[in-house]
């Protein structure tokens, strides 16, 4: 009980830190496209270099608050499925939802890793930056989804499924 709860700890400030970083990650973004609307309506000379930091950028934002959003099970459409059921079929949807954002997590995550790989040389233009970074937020986002997915459903069995005699049915 007190490693899940070092290892629920250890979740949590990860998650938050990551969620702090597409924070920063945004305001960055945002900075740029503010300043490229401003120097193209402005000044009438764009920014060329914005197009490839925005294709940096967003898919980083998007990957690690997703993972956020994970930890806290915060797909609003899965807890709407979930809380049309009472008793043992609730369970029963609870872990079928946890197992099937799972299996899609790892899916996603060897897709996308072998995405990377294969855009390893491709370079960006005006950065220089390879693509396999662009691509390689998805696995990273995919891996924390499904390590995040996991633990919630490993500490659901353990902990949450000990209410089933005191649901009523």
């Amino acid at each position: 009980m007190e490693n899940f709860k070092k290892i629920d700890r250890g979740i949590y400030v990860i998650t938050n830190a990551l969620g702090i970083i597409a924070g920063i990650m945004m305001a960055l973004l945002t900075g740029f496209v503010f300043t490229e609307v401003l120097f193209r309506y402005v000044f009438k000379s764009p920014i060329v270099i914005t197009t490839e930091m925005t294709n940096i950028l967003f898919p980083w934002i998007v990957s690690l608050s997703a993972i956020s959003i994970a930890k806290d099970n915060g797909n609003t459409a899965l807890v709407f499925i979930k809380e049309k059921f009472k008793g043992i079929f609730r369970h029963v949807a609870e872990i079928s939802v946890h197992m099937v954002m799972l299996y899609f997590s790892v899916f996603m995550a060897i897709a996308s890793f072998n995405l990377s790989s294969s855009l390893s040389r491709e370079i960006m233009v005006l950065t220089g930056i390879s693509k396999a970074l662009v691509y390689g937020s998805m696995f990273v986002g995919f891996v924390g989804i499904a390590v995040v997915v996991g633990f919630n459903l490993l500490k659901y069995i353990i902990f949450d499924m000990a209410k089933i005699g005191g649901e009523s049915q």
